[in-house]
């Protein structure tokens, strides 16, 4: 299944955005001087959308004019207009002869990391009629069990057995899904609770959050979160320093040896601007091999050092868990990560990973964002497809093309948008 084609529910009051959207409708909400609707139309062309139809209401001509066909954006785009007071439902309804036989259904109110493949690989394999993008939550409104499938689906429920909530970013077949419509101004929920409870739902989570705009508070939030960071994802182990021997760890700041390749690559980023935040799995903690005084020390000693090379590292996120312990946050899992996106804003799409071992690539795809490997490609065979890096090398100092050419690609999307931005 290839999906091309995304369908953007854009024709809501916005009402808590007021006064904003007492002239503006609520996609048009202005994220660092554009509008949200770009940002989310860029994103979904970064998933292989070509077409997008946009389901607009509420001053729905001030979103046709900025987009107009969309050919500014590479985007095939088209519109139907309806009058304010139809509900979701009828808004799909009365553009189905528009919409393609299998699609992507996304709210134009909020932003989450989603990797389209992924979803479509759950919604086949799962032999369902709807995926949809999920996010943890202790009281949301659906129950998931463990394959993925969702046994109920509720509006606005907040109990304690519902543990997650729905963000949208739907792929979705049509015939099936068109069959729960009455063609009646019906609002979209009641329909998505009639085929969750069909058991024709599934569902697939997001480790790391979203961000709406469906508030003042939230649109502030998010403004923060899509402002581009020039930060750069690192290993530690073979990455910064030159690794222990198989089973051993680095015990103290003296064992402690510069891989000076990658240091050079690291400084000739941190000349263009670029800061560092650091991953690393240390299970000599959990093994008793490492104290973790010890591992504060060598960690604040790198910063230190670091530091009077020009090269600024944010922070060092450590799992310190045994492989037995079977946490969420040992890479190859991706907790870290998730919790690296919270902690600095950052978008997982928006940057890379750097490191020397085949589970940094896994940890770094199921995290949503592109790794760059230091070894021998022999090395990462046992990978799959969409788990491969972006580009394998020596060091750091070998990738600095691949690496700038990267974020530039970044930039230069965003200048599409009009954003004001710095260059690479």
């Amino acid at each position: 299944m290839n999906i091309e084609q995304a369908v953007i529910l854009a024709g809501g009051r916005g009402s808590r955005l007021r006064p904003l959207t007492d002239a503006l409708p609520k996609p048009m909400a202005p994220i660092n001087d554009v509008p949200f609707l770009a940002y989310l139309l860029e994103q979904l062309k970064s998933q292989g959308i070509k077409k997008v139809i946009l389901l607009t209401g509420y001053k729905g001509h001030l979103i046709k004019e900025y987009f107009s066909n969309g050919e500014e954006f590479n985007l095939d785009i088209q519109y139907s207009q309806g009058p304010i007071e139809w509900l979701t439902g009828k808004r799909l309804w009365e553009a189905k002869e528009l919409i393609e036989d299998q699609f992507l259904l996304v709210y134009s109110d909020n932003f989450a990391q989603f990797n389209i493949d992924k979803q479509v690989s759950l919604l086949n394999a799962s032999e369902t009629d709807l995926c949809v993008l999920l996010s943890k939550k202790k009281k949301g409104n659906i129950i998931l069990n463990d394959d993925g499938q969702i046994l109920a689906y509720e509006k606005g429920v907040n109990k304690d057995q519902f543990q997650h909530v729905e963000l949208g970013y739907m792929i979705i077949k049509k015939e099936p899904f068109f069959k729960y419509f009455t063609g009646e101004n019906e609002d979209l929920s009641p329909i998505q609770s009639k085929i969750a409870a069909n058991g024709r739902m599934s569902g697939f989570i997001v480790n790391d959050g979203y961000h709406s705009i469906s508030n003042l508070t939230k649109l502030k939030t998010m403004t923060e979160y899509l402002k581009f960071k020039k930060i750069i994802l690192l290993d530690r182990d073979g990455v910064i320093n030159v690794k222990a021997a198989t089973g051993e760890y680095i015990e103290r700041w003296e064992d402690f040896v510069w891989e000076q390749e990658n240091i050079d690559g690291l400084i000739a980023l941190s000349k263009k601007g670029y800061q560092f935040i650091v991953i690393t799995n240390q299970a000599g903690i959990a093994r008793k091999k490492v104290k973790a005084c010890d591992l504060e020390h060598i960690h604040q000693s790198m910063i230190n050092h670091l530091k009077t090379l020009g090269v600024n590292v944010l922070s060092v996120y450590v799992c310190k868990h045994h492989w037995d312990d079977h946490c969420d946050c040992r890479k190859p899992k991706a907790g870290l990560f998730a919790q690296v996106a919270k902690d600095f804003m950052l978008r997982m799409d928006q940057t890379l990973y750097i490191g020397d071992d085949p589970r940094d690539c896994k940890a770094a795809n199921t995290a949503n964002t592109r790794s760059i490997f230091i070894g021998e490609n022999s090395r990462l065979d046992a990978l799959l497809t969409h788990e491969k890096p972006l580009c394998v090398a020596n060091s750091i100092h070998d990738a600095l093309p691949v690496i700038e050419k990267y974020f530039l690609g970044i930039v230069k999307n965003f200048r599409k948008l009009n954003l004001s931005m710095e260059v690479c």
